[in-house]
Formats: structure tokens, C-alpha cells, sequence
């Protein structure tokens, strides 16, 4: 999926399509307590929109964090989320299902050693082929996917591909572990992925 062009100074509400999974959008630092409660307003929302009359209640949900630092909220029928920042933007991802999400500001380097480091061979030579962008195509599906497991980056960047056939991958995985792959482009020097059970539609708000 992918919302082209989006700016992230327009006010109101910015709807991409219809779906089950929501990404909630924050321009400026958000740190700390902050954070927290930005992720209780987006899960808020996110309840609200499905019709929970009771979606106050997510004020009160206590947030932990897994063995490998995933947070999560511990309330029984609590929604999943994933966040993720990069300079001033924000994003958290809202759904009923096991969610990971990454942004990252596309940065001018020479990223090529550094892919041929700790990428595969498929995917340290995409990088080669696409530059930085490439790289941060890369790296946000594995930032994605290993929160989305729930591990982070610790099984290694080397040991999952997410490039095939000379392309990022829009899954991983096969049968109950599948996963997929949903593109947001905010334009040239922002790339964001989220990485869901079912190949889903996403929609975008402004938080």
C-alpha cells in the first residue's frame, strides 16, 4: 500500500483506505511520558473507530515491555502496537493482530559495506544496484518484522531475507508464520513500513 505524497503539515484527518490496522501520525519529539500517552490516544482512537463505547478505558491499561523491550499493553482484549520514530516524526500502529512498525528518514551515504556487513547476499546487492534507498527499503522491513515477532533484531539481520527476485519482498515466512508488508511513502526522504498477520489495508491518521 502506498499513500504518495503525503504531508505531514496538513491538518485534519489523513485517510488512506479502509482496514483493520491504523497508523497514527505525530510531527514534533515525543519522549518519555509522553510517548506512553500518545500510544494510549492512538489506541484510544483506534477503539473508538470500531465502535468500542468503552474505549476510555485504555487510559488506565498499564504498559510493560516483552524479554526483547516490545511493549505492549497488559489488559486482557487490549489492542497490539508497535511504535517508531525518526527526527520529528512519530508513528504508532494500532490493530487486533500482532503489528511492527518502522520509519526512517533516507539519509545520503554510501550504505555498501555496510549492507555486504550484515545483509544477505540478495539484499546487499539491491543496495548495491538502488543506493540509500535501497538500504532503507531493506532495513525498515527487518525493523518491521522483528517487532512484529516480538524479538527486535536479535535472531541477526542476516539470518531473514526480505528482498526477492531483485525486490523488496511484500511477505515473509510461509503458512501460520507468514507475514506481510504494508508501504507508506511520505515522499522522497521518508520511508515507513508496517508488517502485519494478513495482507491488510492501512488507514493513516494525523495524532
Amino acid at each position: 500500500m502506498t499513500i504518495a505524497g503525503a504531508s505531514m503539515r496538513c491538518s485534519g484527518i489523513l485517510v488512506f483506505s479502509e482496514g483493520n490496522m491504523k497508523i497514527y501520525i505525530n510531527e514534533g519529539i515525543v519522549i518519555g511520558h509522553d510517548r506512553d500517552e500518545f500510544v494510549k490516544r492512538a489506541a484510544a482512537s483506534f477503539l473508538y473507530e470500531k465502535g468500542d463505547g468503552d474505549y476510555e478505558r485504555v487510559y488506565d491499561f498499564e504498559i510493560k515491555r516483552g524479554a526483547h523491550g516490545k511493549p505492549y499493553f497488559d489488559a486482557e482484549g487490549a489492542p497490539h502496537f508497535s511504535v517508531s520514530d525518526s527526527g520529528p516524526l512519530w508513528v504508532c500502529a494500532v490493530s487486533d493482530q500482532e503489528v511492527g512498525i518502522d520509519i526512517e528518514e533516507v539519509k545520503a551515504k554510501d550504505y555498501t559495506d555496510l549492507a555486504k556487513r550484515f545483509f544477505t547476499e540478495e539484499e546487499a546487492e539491491f543496495v548495491r544496484l538502488w543506493g540509500k534507498d535501497g538500504f532503507f527499503l531493506v532495513w525498515t522491513r527487518k525493523e518491521a518484522y522483528g517487532k512484529f515477532k516480538g524479538t527486535g533484531l536479535q535472531e541477526g539481520l542476516g539470518n531473514f531475507c526480505v528482498v526477492k527476485n531483485n525486490a523488496v519482498a511484500y511477505w515473509i515466512g510461509e503458512g501460520d508464520d507468514k507475514a506481510f508488508f504494508v508501504d507508506m511513502d511520505f515522499g522522497s526522504d521518508i520511508i515507513c513500513v508496517a508488517c502485519t498477520a494478513e495482507p491488510e489495508a492501512a488507514e493513516v491518521r494525523l495524532l
